[in-house]
């Protein structure tokens, strides 16, 4: 059963040894764990889908639950910190290079919630940083994560430093207003960065 509600849950673990893919999961499964996660209008909701459905969640079922999170304008209540946050923990250390993006929006998400989770974000940090997961981040994706990461407590200095290096090995591929909003976003976190110079370079460039 997908949606089960008003079912007492009971604490969570997890004994799976690998995330499923979409071409792993059963297509009506997904559509209907899919279109379940479209309609759930709090974070328990979001977190029993996710919770329920741990052995035939996708990853990028799991990013789509967090975002709704912030598209319904949720605060983080203890709902999140009692079913989000321990499928994240267990979840995380799971990820490969091919969850990058997943990890990415993750980081994002909780980021910009403000999540207060120190073994949460140790995880998060240990994948993104130590195993070098960020560097098969898209740029688009890194710059949507950074931003959202600027009015954020959480977060360590050597993450910040990862988003900016990997930033400016895509320098080129910047626009100028990305190039401006990720300079004040480093500068709230003390970040240096060598897109000052870069920016600097394409106004002398257009002068």
């Amino acid at each position: 059963m997908l949606f089960r509600l008003f079912k007492g849950i009971q604490p969570f673990s997890t004994s799976i040894s690998n995330l499923p893919n979409i071409w792993q999961v059963n297509p009506d499964t997904y559509q209907q764990l899919s279109n379940a996660l479209i309609f759930a209008h709090s974070i328990k909701m979001i977190g029993i889908l996710i919770q329920e459905n741990i052995t035939q969640i996708t990853d990028h079922q799991i990013a789509f639950g967090l975002k709704r999170i912030i598209e319904l304008n949720l605060d983080v209540d203890q709902h999140f910190y009692d079913k989000i946050v321990p499928v994240l923990k267990d979840l995380v250390p799971l990820f490969t290079r091919e969850h990058a993006i997943t990890l990415a929006q993750v980081i994002g998400v909780c980021g910009k919630l403000n999540v207060h989770d120190k073994k949460l974000w140790e995880v998060l940090e240990k994948k993104f940083i130590e195993e070098k997961i960020y560097r098969y981040v898209p740029l688009g994706d890194i710059v949507e994560t950074t931003l959202e990461l600027q009015d954020s407590e959480q977060g360590s200095p050597f993450l910040y430093q990862a988003l900016e290096r990997q930033i400016t090995r895509h320098q080129l591929a910047l626009e100028q207003h990305q190039a401006k909003l990720l300079i004040e976003a480093f500068e709230k976190k003390k970040v240096p960065t060598k897109l000052q110079q870069i920016e600097q370079q394409d106004q002398k460039q257009i002068a």
